[in-house]
C-alpha cells in the first residue's frame, strides 16, 4: 500500500444480502449476485449455465424471505420462465433460492422401507 491509498473492507452479509442461489439440474449451481445481467428467474439459470438435460420442467420452486423473515413458496413452471410469461419469470429479490427438479427427484418411487421394532425391516420393490 501507497501512502493515500484506501482500504475498503466489504461485510460478508452485503454480499449474501445481495445475493441469490439456484440448485438442482443446472450445470453451474451456487450463489450469484443480483445484478445488471441477473434480474430475474430466467436471467440466473443462464447464469448457472442453464438447465441439465435432465430438468423437470415442469416445475421448479423458489423459497423467498420476506421482510418480516417469513418464507414463500412460489412455484413456477420453466416453460413458462423460458417464454418470459410475466407470472412466472420473476424479478428476483436479495436471498431468494431457487431450485430446479430433475426428472429423477419427482419420479414415484416404487418401494416402501419398514424399520423399528418389526419382524423383518428392510426396502421393499
Amino acid at each position: 500500500l501507497a501512502d493515500g491509498d484506501r482500504v475498503h473492507i466489504f461485510s460478508i452479509l452485503s454480499f449474501l444480502r445481495n445475493a441469490v442461489s439456484v440448485s438442482g439440474a443446472v450445470f453451474q449451481p451456487g450463489r450469484y449476485e443480483i445484478s445488471d445481467s441477473v434480474q430475474t428467474v430466467k436471467d440466473l439459470i443462464l447464469q448457472a449455465d442453464s438447465l441439465m438435460g435432465n430438468a423437470f420442467w415442469e416445475k421448479a420452486d423458489l423459497v423467498r424471505i420476506n421482510e418480516d423473515s417469513t418464507e414463500q413458496l412460489i412455484s413456477l413452471n420453466l416453460y413458462e420462465v423460458f417464454t418470459d410469461v410475466p407470472t412466472q419469470n420473476i424479478p428476483l429479490f436479495r436471498m431468494d433460492s431457487l431450485h430446479v427438479y430433475s426428472v429423477q427427484e419427482l419420479e414415484e418411487k416404487q418401494w416402501v422401507r419398514i424399520t423399528g421394532n418389526v419382524r423383518t425391516p428392510g426396502t421393499y420393490v
